[in-house]
């Protein structure tokens, strides 16, 4: 089991990123560098400059909105205390923000297998695409070509496809919109099993299983985490294995782990169950389409 503190963790500032505005964020945790499994989950300032285009990723990612709000345009708008679930291949955006937000973000290989590239790949591409005379413009990588014309491609493809030396090819759409969750208008349900938890169930998302749910622990009561998660403190203090975790503090479960969560006071916490890809096959990875933007 890993566990992190958000007060500790070293703030970043992201130099030659794909999308426009000021990007600074906290890693808290991270998976292996090139597995199908890797991801990034951190927390993230972003200023009133930023500003992405609508596109589509080859990998999950779930925002939670912990202060302000950020405006997908005809997808809708995410706002504090909501969640949001964008799948690889569904296209969403663009995307602005008209305050200083802060979103927990985790961005996470989904069941195509085409994994995630981490935050220092991203960096090293964006450098490298820029030494080669581009330019990023409101989330776009901008060429000129020899016949002197301008050529437009989305700024994470760019980096993608400069990475892995192979043309971005979008992941079949398995949902049409990106899903946008309030969670106070789930219903708590106590847990028999558990006096003093309660659940909100908020759902379970493509054949591997991400799922999402919200825990509400009493003062003194005990939460069995689940194996294979991530567990994210939204407000109170508990103990985990003798460790204190605070607000925005997370921790990280393996696969044959099950740790007991002992709230110190009124604990919410946000529990993301990892998807199970350990059994992609080859023709899982390879069901995609030409990249394009519906």
């Amino acid at each position: 089991m890993k566990i992190v503190h958000y007060s500790t963790a070293e703030s970043e500032v992201q130099k030659n990123g794909p999308r426009q505005g000021r990007f600074e964020f906290r890693r808290l945790l991270e998976g292996t560098v090139g597995s199908p499994d890797n991801f990034l989950f951190r927390i993230t300032n972003l200023d009133s400059g930023f500003y992405s285009p609508r596109h589509c990723h080859n990998f999950d990612q779930i925002r939670f909105i912990l202060n302000g709000q950020t405006d997908f345009s005809k997808d809708g708008k995410l706002k504090t205390g909501m969640i949001g679930y964008f799948p690889e291949g569904t296209a969403y955006g663009p995307q602005t923000t008209t305050d200083e937000m802060l979103v927990m973000t985790l961005q996470f290989g989904g069941a195509s297998g085409q994994g995630y590239l981490s935050a220092d790949q991203i960096e090293t591409a964006g450098a490298e695409l820029k030494a080669a005379g581009g330019t990023f413009e409101k989330g776009m990588y901008v060429t000129i070509g020899s016949d002197g014309r301008e050529h437009r491609k989305d700024a994470y493809q760019a980096m993608w496809e400069h990475l892995n030396s192979a043309p971005f090819r979008a992941p079949r759409r398995r949902y049409r919109q990106p899903i946008f969750i309030d969670p106070e208008s789930f219903a708590w349900r106590p847990l028999a099993a558990e006096p003093g938890v309660a659940q909100r169930h908020l759902g379970s998302f493509s054949e591997c299983e991400t799922q999402l749910d919200l825990f509400r622990a009493e003062a003194g009561a005990s939460l069995t985490l689940r194996p294979h998660s991530i567990y994210f403190i939204v407000t109170g203090r508990a103990v985990i294995s003798g460790e204190t975790l605070e607000r925005y503090s997370a921790a990280q479960t393996g696969w044959n782990e099950n740790p007991i969560l002992r709230a110190q006071e009124e604990t919410q916490l946000l529990h993301i169950g990892l998807p199970d890809l350990r059994d992609l096959t080859a023709t899982a990875r390879n069901a995609v389409i030409p990249s394009g933007v519906p």
